[in-house]
């Protein structure tokens, strides 16, 4: 397949604007990637889902200049099982009680306390009620400990140790 060449100087007229326009080319510092996720979250705003958008590339191109910088200069922190529920149920502006679907609220209680860990089969009921997949992965990977690997968007996939198996749930 022939590829039709770009005229250089066509390309650096249009690129320095757009350059100047982010703030930075590429994200190398921790700043261009301050700037980069804050950009990123007003055109996530002004984009939403429409990927006919005529700034949906630029949303993705943003999105893989955020996940490289992520990849290899952010790290997050292992959580207990308990704080990833408590911080999803407050994210999703939950309760104790709206959670009755999936346990009773004495269990979720004596989990949030740290006095009763997550089942096997809560952790899926759970999956489904926060609306991600689940998979089972052995339990080397995932130790004592949950922890976020966030993607982009807000995505993310966690770890929960249930039973004697590590389940992973995400997106």
């Amino acid at each position: 397949m022939k590829h039709e060449m770009i005229s250089t100087g066509t390309l650096l007229k249009t690129w320095r604007p757009f350059r100047e326009a982010l703030g930075f080319a590429s994200i190398r510092t921790a700043k261009d990637y301050k700037r980069a996720t804050a950009v990123m979250n007003q055109l996530l705003d002004e984009v939403g889902e429409d990927e006919k958008h005529p700034l949906a590339e630029v949303l993705d191109y943003l999105g893989n200049q955020v996940a490289a910088y992520e990849a290899d200069h952010v790290r997050i922190p292992d959580a207990p099982p308990r704080e990833v529920l408590r911080f999803l149920m407050e994210q999703h502006g939950l309760s104790q009680s709206d959670l009755a679907d999936c346990a009773p609220q004495s269990r979720i209680s004596e989990i949030l306390h740290g006095r009763r860990e997550i089942s096997k089969d809560l952790a899926k009921a759970l999956a489904a009620k926060f609306g991600v997949g689940v998979g089972v992965s052995t339990p080397e990977c995932g130790g004592p400990y949950a922890s976020f690997v966030h993607g982009l968007a807000g995505s993310a996939r966690l770890r929960i140790p249930a039973d004697g198996e590590t389940l992973e749930l995400g997106r």
